[in-house]
């Protein structure tokens, strides 16, 4: 990490993952964090999510962490299947769609979906909207974890927000 004046904040993984895309790609990147973030966060279930996982992601900056790891699958399933969007496929569509996988199974099965689990969803989604997976990415399969920060207490239900 840099640790000039003005020190970097964004850990070192995603400092990588971002390099290696395009500009356009980056900016898809931003749009999916921000899409995926507004699902998640007012997911119906979120509250239940949010009550059972929290302390387990180390609260709320946690779960930020975990919705950052949900985009990074969006955006390398996008670069795996760059054609989907022009077969008809509705970006926000998947947007929420994957936010509701991802939560409804958290909640299923009392486990955080991993990469490989955030992929099967992804599969999922795709094969929903008859779009033909380009495959599973073998170099996203164990990405580097997310720097864990300090977290400030919560103040009650759904991430004290």
């Amino acid at each position: 990490m840099n640790n000039n004046n003005n020190e970097n904040l964004m850990p070192e993984p995603l400092i990588t993952a971002a390099q290696e895309l395009s500009q356009q790609e980056q900016h898809h990147g931003l749009e999916n964090i921000a899409a995926i973030s507004g699902e998640f966060f007012t997911n119906a279930n979120y509250g239940k999510f949010y009550d059972t996982f929290g302390s387990t992601l180390n609260g709320i900056t946690g779960v930020y962490d975990y919705v950052l790891k949900i985009s990074l699958a969006l955006t390398n399933w996008e670069r795996r299947n760059p054609q989907a969007y022009e077969e008809g496929a509705d970006w926000l569509e998947i947007t929420e769609a994957f936010s509701d996988e991802v939560i409804s199974q958290a909640i299923e099965t009392v486990a955080v979906p991993d990469n490989q689990d955030l992929e099967q969803l992804l599969v999922r989604i795709t094969d929903r909207f008859n779009i033909a997976d380009q495959g599973f990415d073998p170099d996203y399969a164990n990405p580097p974890g997310v720097i864990q920060r300090p977290t400030p207490k919560a103040t009650g239900g759904a991430g004290g927000l």
